[in-house]
């Protein structure tokens, strides 16, 4: 029993407490790892207001831009949101990178 994730078909997703039944904090977006997030917060997420748990979304995805680097396959990772036709997920790792360079490459 504790925090849990609610995903709608949207891919939206939210956290719930599973003892009171009750969701709190904002909304998560696809783009969001919440098992990272809830990982990487130091606190019960329940402990947290909305307005505080709002806060610690954009730390994290600062943090996680920050965290960006290249893939294993030594090229550089994308955000998940890059269109272009050049990034792609990597086979060997799962990072949204460059990979299809490196496959044009050999």
């Amino acid at each position: 029993m504790g925090v849990r994730i609610l995903e709608s078909t949207d891919g939206y997703k939210c956290l719930y407490d599973s003892v009171t039944m009750t969701a709190f904090g904002p909304i998560f977006y696809e783009k969001h790892d919440v098992l990272d997030f809830l990982e990487w917060l130091t606190v019960d997420a329940r402990t947290l207001t909305s307005e505080q748990l709002a806060d610690k979304q954009v730390e994290y995805d600062e943090f996680q831009e920050e965290e960006v680097s290249d893939c294993c396959c030594a090229l550089p990772r994308g955000n998940g949101d890059n269109d272009s036709k050049d990034y792609g997920i990597c086979p060997d790792c799962g990072d949204h990178c460059s990979y299809i360079q490196r496959k044009e490459a050999i």
